[in-house]
């Protein structure tokens, strides 16, 4: 789980983590029952230039609000 830049970091992480679970809660709604773990990522690995301090408008923030799933076969 990820956020964008605005607002205090410790927040964003916490965020961060809640939108994850949020996701897995989901997938798991829906019969994908396999071990999933979650992390919490905050204010990290921004897929624009949307960082601290930066004149972005809310739709180029929005990018960086995200989950990823990595699905790994063991």
């Amino acid at each position: 789980g990820y956020t964008d830049a605005k607002g205090a970091e410790d927040h964003n992480r916490r965020l961060s983590k809640r939108r994850a679970e949020a996701v897995k809660q989901f997938m798991k709604q829906y019969a994908l029952k396999n071990k999933f773990d979650v992390n919490g990522k905050g204010e990290t690995d921004f897929v624009n230039n949307c960082v601290n301090d930066t004149d972005c408008d809310d739709a180029l923030h929005q990018k960086n609000r995200r989950v990823e799933v990595k699905i790994v076969k063991k």
